[in-house]
């Protein structure tokens, strides 16, 4: 188990190694991240688990360079945290889309 993993453990004791396995096994896998209920989870975030009622923004950035366009899945987080996702064009969409059910949560598509 990664050191990632255990400090999300001891900062939420009410949730166990077996509930994070259940959660990461039915989670919809869209390029790199992993987009179930209640949490996401992606090796690219600084803390691979994050908390879906955490999250009070998602948006998409586009960065393009002299030879390529990179699409991003972006975060906020209710501590001010952010996290980022490299995704292509076409999951893009798709991830976004799943966050819209949460009333909590702000969604904005703009690439």
């Amino acid at each position: 188990m990664s050191k990632k993993v255990d400090r999300f453990l001891e900062k939420h004791p009410e949730v166990t190694m077996a509930q994070l396995d259940h959660g990461f096994d039915v989670a919809r896998k869209i390029d790199d991240i992993w987009v179930g209920d209640p949490w996401t989870f992606s090796h690219e975030f600084k803390n691979i688990v994050v908390e879906n009622k955490e999250i009070v923004r998602i948006h998409s950035e586009k960065e393009r360079s002299k030879r390529q366009t990179n699409y991003y899945l972006c975060m906020e987080l209710a501590d001010g945290a952010k996290e980022r996702v490299l995704m292509g064009y076409h999951n893009l969409s798709e991830a976004i889309e799943m966050y819209r059910k949460y009333d909590h949560i702000r969604v904005e598509h703009n690439v």
